[in-house]
């Protein structure tokens, strides 16, 4: 078990961001400085960028005594995430500030997470602490969800000071107690991308913690290839995600029903009718559709004989370029 650092836990200076890095856009430094301005320490883990990009991101540790862990190949979120906590862990860091390359840290964010940490009543219990989500190019604010009950579940938004009680949270720009990491165990590196913070979530349930959301936190986070359509009256929002992503959803969906769904029923029945929403809507609205089936099944059927990892295709930069939260905002 690892115990939390003998830092003052209740100052930003017992936090440490951790940034997984794919050939990020131009704003990488913009948002880089950001994330800078309200913790301590920044950590890089970039998964096999271009050198140029390597060459900026090496400028810009150097210049903020920041930390960059360079891998020659794409070992996927998971394993970078994974990278990034067990430096922040031996830096002597309470906590860690999991970023995406495309996430944007807004004034007070961190500030706004340890306060729930300050006064949540059990705080050794509390593993995440999420902020308030969204995506500045089409308005879409995210929702999560809890239980109603063992069987039914409710989406709820920020309307309120804090959402306690949550399933699952996205894991860019949430807070994670190292102390509880140490108890819960590392993010599943075969899981490569998607499912891997709501695998975490779920596993942080089942040992007893609790998450929450800090509404007065706030990132703006794009949520990947999400466009508007517009039915009558009704707005429907498909993900236009590229094949290969939906074989990592489809997959690692199965193995995240098969170790976690008959304990939280809720979860399973939330999970079902997401999947099939999506379905319906790559069919009626999205292009490739031939292409997102066949990775559907072949993603589900990989899922069910339990072979993990990166998947199929050498190549994955298509995939996970632009990596959005795996819930349907």
């Amino acid at each position: 078990m690892v115990n939390e650092a003998p830092r003052d836990s209740m100052r930003g200076d017992s936090v440490c961001a951790v940034v997984v890095t794919f050939w990020p856009d131009a704003q990488i430094v913009q948002r880089l400085n950001a994330a800078i301005s309200q913790v301590a320490h920044v950590i890089v883990v970039d998964n096999a960028s271009s050198g140029a990009t390597i060459i900026e991101l090496r400028s810009w540790t150097d210049a903020h005594f920041a930390d960059l862990l360079t891998n020659d190949q794409n070992l996927g979120v998971a394993t970078g995430l994974n990278q990034g906590f067990e430096l922040a862990i031996s830096k002597g860091y309470a906590y860690v500030l999991a970023l995406d390359q495309d996430s944007l840290v807004q004034a007070g964010m961190v500030r706004a997470e340890l306060d729930q940490y300050h006064i949540h009543p059990n705080r050794a219990r509390l593993a995440v602490v999420a902020p308030r989500v969204l995506d500045p190019d089409n308005g879409i604010e995210s929702r999560y969800m809890r239980p109603r009950g063992r069987f039914f579940f409710e989406r709820v938004g920020c309307g309120e000071g804090v959402i306690n009680g949550a399933t699952n949270v996205i894991g860019s720009g949430a807070l994670f107690s190292l102390g509880a990491f140490g108890q819960i165990g590392r993010f599943r590196d075969d899981y490569f991308v998607d499912y891997v913070d709501t695998e975490y979530c779920l596993r942080a349930r089942r040992c007893g913690f609790d998450i929450c959301v800090a509404c007065d936190a706030r990132l703006q986070h794009k949520w990947g290839d999400v466009r508007r359509v517009q039915i009558g009256p009704v707005e429907v929002r498909p993900t236009f995600h590229v094949p290969k992503r939906w074989y990592f959803i489809s997959r690692n969906r199965v193995d995240v029903i098969r170790n976690h769904g008959l304990h939280f029923p809720h979860f399973l029945l939330y999970d079902l009718l997401l999947a099939v929403w999506w379905l319906v809507r790559m069919l009626l609205f999205e292009d490739r559709r031939l292409a997102k089936m066949a990775a559907v099944l072949r993603g589900t059927l990989d899922g069910l004989r339990g072979r993990m990892g990166p998947g199929p295709a050498a190549r994955l930069r298509e995939a996970v370029r632009h990596v959005g939260p795996n819930r349907a905002p």
